[in-house]
């Protein structure tokens, strides 16, 4: 029972179709700030679970490769063709890293269910990609993939 529950865990991202997401916007900390804050906001074509979240985190991280930086921010929505603040009609997820808070330093937030439907609370979990993201490889997975020809979409 063990080995077949072992055999799933390491075969289970390999049965993910693969998800596309298409960035939004990408806002880098201007040269001499203080804080060196990135953030990101993206959209995917469905609603996704937290562990697809995890992943498509660090798929972001990997495949956007920002600058050096304390405070991270990454938002995910789902259906969007163009980023609209504080949308969060759409709004599927949220991860925020702060380098200098002292023990939790990410939290990723669901406001959404695999449904679509909203948390009634948000559900909110510690979640850390420089922990995380080394585990599950430069591919997040292997299961997420940029759209191609999507890079000027970055609002600058």
């Amino acid at each position: 029972m063990t080995l077949r529950l072992l055999i799933l865990l390491f075969l289970a991202p390999a049965l993910h179709a693969e998800i596309p997401y298409r960035l939004l916007r990408a806002d880098f900390a201007k040269e001499g700030a203080r804080e060196k804050e990135v953030a990101f906001a993206v959209s995917v074509d469905r609603a996704m679970d937290r562990t697809e979240v995890e992943g498509l985190v660090c798929r972001i991280l990997n495949s956007e490769k920002p600058p050096k930086y304390q405070i991270l921010n990454i938002r995910v929505f789902v259906n969007l063709d163009e980023y609209i603040p504080d949308d969060e009609s759409s709004q599927l997820a949220w991860y925020v890293w702060n380098r200098t808070l002292p023990r939790v330093r990410g939290r990723l937030v669901m406001m959404k269910t695999m449904d679509g439907g909203t948390l009634d609370p948000w559900q909110s979990r510690e979640f850390n990609h420089e922990k995380v993201c080394s585990r599950l490889g430069p591919a997040g997975r292997g299961v997420f993939a940029q759209k191609p020809g999507l890079e000027s979409n970055i609002a600058k």
